[in-house]
């Protein structure tokens, strides 16, 4: 695997990996040598046994990818996002401090500013939030969907959560500011976890058939996050009159039905 660079390892500090790769190097040949002199003493597997034991070594010198260290980084902030948008939500943005937020959390001030400069800096964490909320549907989602019926779900499922945990006001404020603004756009960031899942799911349904193959992987993409903000932006900018996730259902397969390879009539 380290020859191959299939082993998982972060690249970041490559000393590690080049004095493992001489070891297994030398391993290799001292066994090879071993075998063509038919040695049969205590040698060869001594030196194997201490050649693993400081193999060990080294890999314990540098994290692997989805290391506790690394997942405990991201659960932080994401502990810190997620309590300060229950917040906003139950007592408002401007009722809510920088202190309360880092007591819901469970956090420290010192972590709360390694990622994020000030309250305001959390408003373009929403997307962060979403893409949170993706990763954990996709170990609830059933497999046994076809593509398409996955591709509701998740509409529905997020549709559910804005609705019932996303403060209506910081949501218009956030679709109003990535409208003007000069720079990122964090929800059109196309290396976003949202995005990449939509990829999968619609690669999938296009190699089973479930899928038309007229529009590539892409332009399908971008068709249904097109549709999902457009319904959105209409709930914000209605105040919120109607369930989101009720009329999510009842547009979303309308909207998207020409994807569909022998679609099924819509029921409303």
């Amino acid at each position: 695997p380290v020859a191959t660079g299939d082993s998982g390892l972060c690249p970041e500090n490559p000393q590690p990996l080049k004095r493992l790769a001489k070891l297994l190097a030398r391993l290799r040949a001292g066994r090879e040598i071993g075998a063509v002199l038919g040695l049969t003493t205590v040698f060869i597997p001594n030196l194997w046994r201490t050649s693993v034991n400081y193999a060990i070594i080294i890999l314990h010198q540098f994290p692997r990818k989805g290391s506790v260290l690394l997942r405990k980084t991201r659960n932080t902030k994401g502990r810190i996002v997620s309590a300060a948008w229950r917040l906003f939500y139950e007592q408002g943005y401007d009722n809510t401090t920088v202190d309360e937020i880092i007591l819901k959390s469970g956090t420290s001030k010192g972590s709360f500013y390694h990622y994020f400069e000030g309250k305001d800096a959390l408003l373009s964490s929403l997307s962060y939030l979403f893409d949170e909320k993706y990763e954990a549907l996709v170990s609830q989602m059933d497999e046994s969907m076809d593509s398409f019926d996955k591709l509701i779900y998740l509409n529905q499922e997020l549709f559910s959560m804005i609705e019932n945990s996303i403060s209506l006001d910081l949501l218009a404020r956030l679709y109003s500011s990535q409208l003007i603004t000069r720079g990122e756009k964090h929800l059109l960031d196309r290396s976003r976890f949202y995005y990449r899942l939509l990829r999968q799911i619609i690669l999938e349904g296009q190699q089973a058939g479930q899928l038309c193959d007229d529009l590539s992987v892409n332009e399908m993409v971008k068709m249904y996050a097109l549709c999902e903000r457009a319904l959105i932006y209409d709930w914000c900018i209605s105040g919120g009159e109607y369930s989101l996730r009720a009329y999510g259902k009842q547009m979303m397969p309308r909207f998207l039905t020409t994807i569909r390879k022998n679609p099924a009539p819509v029921i409303t």
